[in-house]
């Protein structure tokens, strides 16, 4: 690990929390318009070719994803690939959502990325609860909430919709990086690395008090306190 002295003080290193912050509110539209935002998508996937987004049904079918996840969406270019490519995925969401008045990505500093082959925050559909993507849509949106204004009902929804989110299939320290990528200045990602880095380095533990033996909402709420404090 680098000393921080080695650190390069170079000022568009963390420039692209601004993009991530903006495109997180812009997918909230999306909430409600969910075949539109699937739209969307499917552009991209034929633009670069993805072949990941697609979905798996009860009749043993497969076809193109019905329904997505705000978290689903921004994986998309936060997975195991080259920075070029990333970028590009990024700016063609950007360009068709109409987000034009922020910089183009320079670098991706700071990020937790999902491996290629694990990169949907739900199950496909033949394995899917009936309410798993509303689940984490409302999870995105109560986070919005809690970053804009900390009121105490915005903290017991987030800590409701927290925990109700994490026993969906597929979920498990994966939502804390969702919850980063969407608001980088208000939440804490507890990837591999970084949880190595607050236990090994820091010296300080990472409770795990939900049956998934992850943090539950009053643990993760609590180190947010903490590292702000």
């Amino acid at each position: 690990m680098a000393d921080v002295a080695e650190i390069p003080n170079d000022p568009n290193r963390f420039q692209w929390t601004e993009f991530y912050e903006v495109f997180a509110r812009k997918l909230l539209d999306y909430q409600n318009k969910r075949r539109e935002l699937i739209n969307i998508v499917n552009q991209v996937a034929d633009i670069h070719g993805l072949t990941h987004l697609h979905d798996k049904f009860a009749d043993g079918s497969k076809g193109p994803l019905e329904d997505i996840c705000p978290f689903s969406v921004m994986a998309i270019f936060n997975r195991s690939s080259n920075y070029e490519s990333r970028k590009q995925i990024a700016m063609n969401f950007a360009e068709l959502f109409g987000i034009n008045d922020i910089p183009e990505l320079e670098t991706f500093d700071g990020i937790p990325i999902l491996a290629s082959v694990n990169s949907l925050f739900f199950q496909f559909a033949e394995k899917r609860g009936e309410n798993d993507i509303d689940i984490l849509w409302r999870i995105f949106a109560t986070a919005d909430k809690l970053a804009t204004a900390g009121t105490s009902e915005n903290h017991n929804e987030f800590m409701d919709a927290y925990d109700k989110a994490i026993a969906v299939s597929n979920i498990s320290w994966n939502l804390t990086m969702g919850l980063y990528w969407a608001h980088p200045h208000d939440f804490l990602t507890l990837d591999t690395p970084s949880r190595n880095y607050i236990t090994d380095i820091l010296n300080i533990d990472v409770p795990k008090n939900s049956p998934k033996r992850i943090c539950n909402s009053k643990d993760y709420l609590s180190l947010l306190d903490f590292f702000r404090n």
